[in-house]
């Protein structure tokens, strides 16, 4: 029989096994035998060379603990083997119930602390409701560099830009911050952490949040894009947190960097002329205010790049469509050009060539036709003296460019945006390991 420990939440169960290569889970149910989630929490406690099997019931009532055993090596089956069973009779719920976030094997193995919050797995909002975000802390070992994501807990799609993990240095604490979307109500926010000689992150830890209703929460952000090389080296952003900057606003940043002497940021593109008045201090923290010049915010640049996307997913679609039922093109006779009397058109058989030669697209031809396109090995092989072609589409040698070449096609064809370059606007990076839009 395990009862709740001295002035504790939770029951506990010591094991210690014969050797290292044992590795130890548990479940908790209750009396119609559902799991209890968030109800076991099982580690091994090296200071004393054994396995710590802790159980917090969250109802009153008869509940079993059953705990399985295996080898290292049959770690990652499916299934382990039940050791021992015990009871858990509970007469009453403590002050403070645990709920223990699930939590891998590699928690243990990178020696990882959850410093808030403490003892449940559910996420809550700071006091200050107009926060657009909640925070995770974490201790690691110095070689060990924590990450994280936030993902929809219905559909699991990750919330993009919705983290940002920044290392507080003064406290040698990982700050994981998540900021959630509108569109979604429950979320899993999961942690990984690697050693900074490995190459893959792993699963270390997952927590449960609720969101606030709308009505309650009033402000949404997203956190700036940050890359590996942001917290592998420890780097710290205090503001802005705001990865959607104002458009023709003062933008102030302060972030610490360690290990940098020179920190460099470009605008559209631009680089900025470095400021005397600020830089990097002693305590590598990188201070600086601009002018912000950006020319779309992440909303627009979005909203275009999504109609841009669905013109070109419809005309590749309508260009599929033609080619699968393609068998003969429609007859024209044309003076100029006896080789294609009974073959089609010059004009279209141009734009034809023209668009498998640079949209790299392999479609099904009929093959009458694929032999007729093999005549032509370039522009300059459909040019006929006197023929009646608008002369726009002719390019010569000087203007003979792909660019020159998509914008001829695009005032001719209907699959012209397959063929368009594509064009990044309103990128921002900063060379500190971040980006803001």
């Amino acid at each position: 029989m395990v009862t709740y420990e001295t002035g504790q939440s939770y029951g506990e169960i010591l094991i210690a096994t014969p050797n290292n290569d044992i590795i130890l889970s548990a479940s908790l149910h209750d009396v119609s035998k559902t799991s209890i989630e968030g109800g076991d929490f099982v580690y091994f406690d090296r200071d004393r060379n054994l396995w710590r099997c802790r159980f917090a019931p969250q109802k009153v009532g008869n509940h079993t603990i059953l705990i399985f055993g295996c080898k290292k090596d049959d770690s990652k089956r499916s299934t382990s083997n039940c050791t021992v069973e015990f009871t858990f009779d509970i007469d009453h719920l403590p002050a403070t119930p645990i709920s223990y976030p699930l939590t891998w094997s590699h928690f243990f193995d990178y020696q990882l602390e959850i410093i808030k919050p403490v003892n449940t797995r559910f996420i809550d909002w700071p006091p200050d409701k107009n926060s657009p975000y909640c925070e995770i802390l974490v201790r690691s070992p110095d070689d060990v560099y924590v990450s994280a994501k936030i993902a929809d807990s219905v559909s699991s799609k990750t919330i993009e830009n919705g983290d940002l993990i920044n290392f507080n240095s003064q406290e040698s604490l990982w700050q994981c911050l998540f900021a959630p979307s509108m569109n979604y109500s429950s979320y899993k926010l999961t942690l990984f952490a690697k050693r900074f000689n490995e190459n893959q992150s792993n699963c270390v830890a997952q927590f449960d949040f609720k969101q606030l209703p709308k009505s309650t929460l009033q402000n949404y952000m997203s956190f700036p894009l940050t890359y590996t090389p942001f917290g592998e080296a420890k780097c710290h952003l205090f503001e802005p947190l705001d990865g959607i900057l104002k458009r023709g606003s003062k933008i102030k940043f302060r972030c610490r960097i360690p290990g940098a002497h020179v920190v460099s940021i470009t605008v559209d593109g631009q680089w900025l002329k470095d400021d005397p008045a600020s830089g990097m201090d002693e305590n590598h923290l990188f201070q600086r205010e601009i002018q912000s010049t950006i020319r779309q915010t992440m909303t627009e640049l979005r909203d275009n790049y999504e109609k841009a996307q669905r013109k070109l997913e419809t005309a590749d679609a309508n260009f599929k469509k033609k080619c699968s039922t393609l068998v003969e093109i429609p007859q024209f006779q044309h003076s100029s050009h006896t080789l294609l009397q009974q073959n089609g058109q010059l004009y279209g058989l141009e734009k034809f060539w023209v668009f498998l030669k640079y949209s790299r697209q392999k479609p099904k031809i009929n093959r009458k036709l694929e032999e007729i396109l093999k005549n032509y090995k370039n522009l300059e092989d459909f040019r006929v003296d006197g023929a009646s072609f608008p002369q726009h589409f002719f390019l010569t040698k000087s203007n003979y460019t792909f660019e020159a070449i998509a914008v001829a096609v695009a005032k001719n064809s209907d699959t012209s945006n397959s063929l368009k370059p594509m064009k990044k606007n309103g990128a921002h990076v900063f060379s500190s390991g971040f980006q803001f839009i």
